[in-house]
């Protein structure tokens, strides 16, 4: 077992050291850093199961680094050590899965009590998730790829829609009494490395393991099944008819499921409510489109609705009470004409029964309502358009359609949260003049300025940075085209091969950072910055223009002097930069052109020795096949001859 120990003072860090029973503990390797990103760096590489940590660090905070371990290492327990009596900062510590929030100076019997407690709920945690990987991995041995295909059929075949649904009813796979149902997608990322290799590098049984996952969860209640899409790029779907709970509730308790067997949490597109099996194309393309449309700085929402505005304070409720985007418990709404007030939301009861609003601006429901309260159901205003509505789960059956500048519980906006999302456009000319300018501080500022107002405007979603990324290139396009010209083709290949060793985060991925779209920008425009400066100064180097002469010219007869005084060089700079460059001399450099032309031109039968001589600049053809020996190791026959043959 490893721990890791954070904090900007090596003092401190020592105390620690010293302070906690390692050896009582069971743990085996201390490691150290002085700030919040070494330390994420470190728990990357180590994975550590304990962290012990300051809360103020002048480079990456305490309350940063617990965000990032909370999301990204949510198995690692960690400790806070600190010199301030916050109660926010207690509180932070607390929100985030700490284990004790312990202040300075250090008490030993309080630091190895916390210790002691993180061990032990690691340990704990440890041996229930390989329990659970054990389990689930065993189920189901055999891939259910019919069934699977059967249920692809649904979505995206529509010749054999009906037989496949008549198929999959008689062997028991779905009821026969569907009338409703949502299709859920769960996110997956191809270049989750770290999760592939647990798998062999295999995503196919990754998939298969979260879909059995899935499954053990809605089989309980028999409101649903999980399995394979196979329409095209590789995705989970899930079909929910029936349920018994919330979506939220539901998708809560299976990725807690999914945590504990693979250490990650899944993001989850939820379609709108409708007819089965009919509406199940539009729900997929419904479901997609709330994955790309997720806002990516929100870390804790894993539900995201058709029709959620990626806005700061447009978020999901994750009880199983409160639901965003149309979530229902049991029962669906359908709005009457568009305009009219119209409201779509789960109503809390027993059925799935359709309720109908058309009243303009009333919000009258009519309908079978069934539960407890009652019933009464808001409209927005007339006008306002068809919307999803929020559902409260206290019994009441209220459904309240959401206001214009509100969130749910009816609080207004700020004005953070109606910012208009970032564009390209808006740090294009930054990008530019970096790029121009090629100097580490430009190129850092620029890189840095882009993510930082990403954050500042508070929405980043996988369809924005699939935007940026295409625009990207395109203005690197542009660049390299005003710059070189003819010469562009050939740059623009290498930067799309380098493109290969510094790939782009995943917009789609399980987990999203800033830093890491920080860091691939600015390699991006150092690499573009590097390439218009290398190709520009070459273009502007004497040398090459030398060279570009002796290969236009060079069955004349061309000396050193003739080319100092065209050029306006001195002879010892030719002779020196030809040295430096190509490692021989000028002369010996105009012989090998020759003799590289001379061997072109013995391609042809029709040409003899003596004109091959003369149209390379030799005018002895004595001569010319003494030296081609010397430099090829064959006569100009006998070099003939094999070409030949």
């Amino acid at each position: 077992m490893k721990a890791l120990i954070v904090d900007d003072e090596a003092r401190v860090r020592k105390a620690v050291r010293l302070l906690v029973d390692w050896e009582a503990h069971q743990i085996e390797e201390i490691l150290e850093a002085g700030n919040g990103n070494e330390a994420i760096g470190l728990i990357r590489q180590e994975k550590p199961a304990l962290v012990i940590m300051d809360m103020m660090m002048e480079s990456g905070s305490g309350l940063e680094l617990m965000t990032w371990v909370d999301e990204f290492a949510g198995s690692t327990k960690f400790i806070v050590v600190s010199g301030h009596n916050d109660f926010d900062f207690v509180r932070q510590t607390v929100r985030h899965g700490g284990i004790d929030y312990i202040l300075k100076p250090i008490d030993p019997d309080m630091i190895n009590s916390a210790v002691s407690k993180a061990v032990s709920a690691w340990r704990a945690e440890e041996a229930e998730r390989s329990h659970r990987q054990h389990q689930n991995l065993r189920l189901n041995e055999i891939k259910p790829i019919f069934g699977e295909k059967l249920l692809s059929a649904l979505i995206d075949d529509k010749v054999n829609a009906e037989a496949s649904l008549r198929r999959l009813i008689h062997d028991g796979i779905i009821p026969p009494d569907i009338k409703i149902s949502r299709l859920l997608l769960v996110q997956t990322d191809s270049g989750n490395n770290p999760l592939l290799r647990r798998f062999g590098g295999d995503s196919e049984l990754l998939y298969y393991a979260i879909v059995n996952i899935c499954n053990e969860f809605l089989q309980q209640q028999g409101t649903g099944i999980a399995f394979r899409y196979w329409g095209g790029p590789p995705e989970i779907a899930i079909l929910l008819w029936e349920p018994h709970e919330s979506v939220t509730s539901l998708i809560s308790r299976m990725n807690q499921g999914i945590f504990l067997t693979l250490q990650f949490r899944m993001h989850f597109g939820i379609s709108t409510p409708g007819a089965f099996p009919a509406h199940l194309p539009a729900g997929r393309a419904e479901a997609a489109e709330a994955l790309l449309r997720r806002n990516l700085l929100r870390h804790e929402d894993y539900c995201h609705f058709a029709g959620e505005e990626a806005l700061p304070g447009a978020g999901t409720s994750m009880g199983a009470g409160s639901v965003a985007g149309g979530e229902t418990n049991v029962g669906v709404m359908t709005g009457g004409k568009p305009g009219l007030g119209a409201v779509t939301g789960g109503v809390t009861g027993s059925g799935m029964d359709e309720v109908t609003s058309r009243k303009s601006g009333a919000g009258a429901a009519t309908g079978g309502l069934t539960g407890s309260g009652t019933g009464e159901v808001t409209g927005r205003k007339s006008g306002a358009g068809a919307g999803p509505g929020w559902v409260t789960g206290n019994g009441a059956g209220a459904v309240t359609g959401r206001e214009p500048g509100t969130i749910p519980g009816g609080k207004p906006r700020d004005k953070r949260e109606t910012a208009v999302p970032l564009s390209f456009a808006d740090v294009q000319e930054d990008w530019r003049m970096a790029v121009i300018s090629g100097t580490p501080e430009a190129l850092t500022a620029a890189a840095q300025h882009w993510t930082q107002e990403l954050s500042r405007r508070g929405v980043v979603t996988p369809q924005m940075l699939n935007d940026w990324r295409a625009d990207a290139l395109l203005l690197r396009s542009r660049l390299v085209r005003e710059a070189l010209g003819s010469q562009a083709a050939n740059v623009l290949a290498e930067l799309e091969q380098g493109d290969q060793q510094n790939p782009s985060p995943q917009p789609s991925g399980y987990s999203f950072s800033l830093f890491a779209w920080r860091d691939w920008s600015l390699a991006f425009m150092q690499q573009l910055s590097r390439a218009l400066t290398d190709r520009q100064q070459k273009e502007r180097n004497p040398m090459t223009e030398i060279v570009k002469y002796i290969e236009q010219n060079y069955p004349s007869d061309l000396s050193l002097q003739e080319m100092a005084g065209k050029f306006q060089v001195s002879r010892e700079y030719v002779s020196r930069r030809f040295k430096q460059e190509y490692g021989i001399n000028f002369s010996d450099y105009i012989v090998s052109v020759r003799i590289e032309k001379a061997k072109l031109l013995m391609q042809n039968p029709g040409l003899k020795l003596a004109q091959i001589s003369e149209m390379v600049g030799f005018h002895d053809v004595k001569y010319f096949s003494k030296v081609f020996k010397k430099h090829t190791g064959h006569s100009p026959k006998d070099y003939r001859d094999q070409a030949e043959h």
